[in-house]
């Protein structure tokens, strides 16, 4: 029997202190409604199986971080929540420290996660054109791979290029996954953020190709579903321009009130955004098919800068 839950969207960036307040707190809301819920119905025999896109990617990526440091309790109380929360959101702690150990010793059970997959992770807490996001009580959270997570997939834009939107990489010292880990991959395909996510309606069929190799993925992980095949052709969909598009909404003041910070950004195809190297980073096919397609002149400069080119 599967049992699933589906979190609440965080909604889109909003530009007024009290609203990036508001924000914040919804995120932790859903992060720990989320964890609630989990730890209220895992039993021994289950596997966790995590999904999200854009800021439930990073709600999901943050969840599997919550029960990395803390476990998933066996009784859930309002007191013990607060010091779960309050031990996650500790930057100095790690999952390993004593305070860390004797909590999951006393409180928690420390199961696996199954399978993880999400779609072009945003940070919940992103305001374009400002730094809110790298500092303070509005950083981001511990959204770094787990050893503690069998599969873990990642579906990343390659033509998205609003600063605000940057994707964090999953990222190791080395690049490579950890022995625990049993397969992870980031993968670049064609289109904006919600073109890999979805989102910009039926007709749009390059989101069918990130869905695809996720359920192909997720099948080949233990997952009971449908086939689903992509629209042929679908790598011929032409992206959407989100960036032209945001600049005629709140970011065009955002730019007129700063200096810095104007123009196209374009993503790292192997770092993170700490500098690191990024975990096992691969192109689809689909990307290389409308490279070489002469009906198109496409060279997204995440690929060209990285010295990427279609395999010989």
């Amino acid at each position: 029997m599967v049992i699933s839950r589906q979190a609440p969207r965080c909604g889109a960036p909003l530009y007024h202190r009290p609203h990036w307040a508001m924000l914040y707190g919804r995120f932790g809301k859903n992060l720990l409604q989320g964890y609630e819920w989990l730890a209220k119905r895992y039993t021994a025999d289950d596997e966790i199986w995590i999904f999200g896109f854009s800021r439930g990617a990073y709600t999901a990526r943050s969840l599997v971080g919550l029960i990395r440091k803390c476990g998933l309790l066996h009784i859930v109380t309002p007191s013990l929540l607060e010091k779960a929360e309050h031990i996650y959101r500790d930057k100095n702690l790690k999952p390993d420290d004593e305070t860390c150990a004797t909590f999951k010793r006393y409180y928690s059970r420390t199961p696996k996660v199954h399978f993880i997959g999400v779609w072009d992770t945003v940070g919940a807490l992103g305001v374009p054109g400002t730094r809110l996001t790298e500092r303070g009580k509005y950083s981001w959270h511990d959204t770094e791979l787990s050893g503690a997570v069998d599969y873990a997939y990642h579906a990343v834009a390659l033509d998205e290029h609003r600063a605000a939107y940057d994707v964090p990489l999953w990222v190791s010292e080395d690049g490579l996954q950890k022995a625990k880990n049993r397969d992870v991959e980031q993968r670049w395909f064609i289109g904006a953020h919600a073109n890999v996510g979805g989102g910009y309606g039926a007709k749009d069929f390059l989101a069918e190709l990130s869905l695809q190799w996720m359920i192909q993925k997720a099948a080949a992980a233990g997952l009971k579903l449908d086939a689903f095949t992509a629209t042929d052709n679908a790598w011929q969909t032409e992206p959407k321009d989100s960036f032209s598009d945001f600049l005629r909404g709140a970011y065009a003041w955002v730019r007129k009130v700063r200096s810095s910070g104007d123009g196209r950004y374009f993503r790292r195809f192997a770092k993170g955004q700490n500098g690191k190297p990024a975990i096992n980073v691969t192109v689809d096919p689909s990307v290389w098919k409308r490279w070489e397609a002469a009906e198109f002149t496409y060279r997204p400069r995440t690929l060209t800068d990285a010295d990427q080119c279609p395999p010989a």
